[in-house]
């Protein structure tokens, strides 16, 4: 038997999904039973520990911000499969708070961010805290 410790977690109507932290996984238990199942590999992040330091929760989504992982990843609790995304930041002031956009990522050797913090503004915004940046980020 494995001792899973969670990392990033978020609740999303019975379950709890996270991503543990000594291993490259993503899990859920159910709040009822405390049943835990393994749903899938984070198939694009290297690393295998520490991947993600938060997770929320919106819709059929669940959205996780990297620790030392490479990607956000959004987990449709529907459809159950993963995307990832890298950030664009652009050109900013680095005593600004930077507004930024996601795209899809199919290129896996660009800008690879890397968080300490992250929270929800609002229904519609996070914000994070990069390690490597002098900036707030906006997404």
């Amino acid at each position: 038997m494995y001792r899973i410790v969670p990392s990033g977690a978020a609740i999303n109507g019975e379950y709890a999904y996270f991503s543990a932290r000594d291993y490259n996984a993503l899990l859920r238990t159910n709040l009822h039973t405390y049943n835990t199942e393994y749903l899938c590999k984070f198939e694009r992040e290297t690393c295998n520990e520490r991947i993600h330091i938060k997770a929320f929760s919106h819709e059929d989504d669940v959205w996780f911000i990297p620790l030392y992982g490479e990607h956000i990843a959004k987990y449709n609790i529907k459809n159950n499969n993963l995307k990832y995304f890298k950030l664009d930041i652009g050109r900013h002031s680095s005593a600004s708070i930077k507004e930024c956009s996601i795209f899809d990522d199919g290129n896996d050797e660009e800008y690879s961010p890397t968080f300490l913090y992250a929270n929800l503004i609002d229904d519609e915004r996070i914000f994070m805290v990069p390690a490597a940046l002098n900036n707030l980020i906006v997404l």
